[in-house]
């Protein structure tokens, strides 16, 4: 699933919509504002979340959604482009991309390979995180356990007040520039 992220403030892509129309801005214009939208996402990615994401529940301290260097941070791009608009996509060909930005549960069959591996982490690492799981879902005559996992947001295609006064200084010095 693709993510497009297009941000409004009080009416702003409007009316750079119009003067775009009435002016032609040109490409490089927008290869700016293109670069000030993809670095505020990949900051997103490289800081957690701004405002941060909840932790980790694994207490693991790796970072949320891979980091800069995740699939998911990886897969976001420049997309579309027109005279008036520029488009960032995020999450192309990732299935857990819609859920991992708005939030969810996921509901899943245990199959007896997996607590098998439950059990296994168990042995060796001795964690009894692992063991309550593998009691939790083992195989059971009549059974099919339901693994239940609750995935809180974490929404990397948000722009900061600063993003947008970036994005506003791009244009104000491109229409200043023009007519000065």
């Amino acid at each position: 699933m693709d993510f497009n992220l297009e941000i409004d403030k009080q009416g702003i892509w409007q009316k750079l919509d119009v003067l775009g129309q009435r002016t032609g801005v040109p490409d490089s214009v927008w290869d700016d504002v293109g670069m000030v939208m993809l670095n505020s996402v990949m900051q997103n990615f490289a800081v957690g979340g701004r405002p941060p994401w909840p932790a980790r529940r694994d207490g693991s301290g790796k970072p949320l959604l891979g980091g800069t260097g995740g699939r998911l941070a990886q897969s976001t791009r420049e997309g579309s482009r027109g005279e008036t608009f520029i488009e960032i996509v995020s999450g192309q060909g990732l299935p857990y991309a819609f859920i991992q930005a708005l939030g969810g549960t996921i509901q899943q069959t245990v199959t007896p390979k997996q607590a098998g591996f439950f059990y296994a982490q168990f042995k060796e690492t001795e964690d009894e995180m692992w063991l309550a799981m593998y009691i939790k879902y083992r195989p059971r005559k009549g059974s099919i356990p339901l693994l239940v996992i609750n995935i809180d947001p974490r929404q990397w295609m948000l722009f900061q007040e600063e993003d947008v006064e970036s994005i506003l200084q791009i244009f104000t010095n491109y229409f200043l520039g023009r007519s000065g």
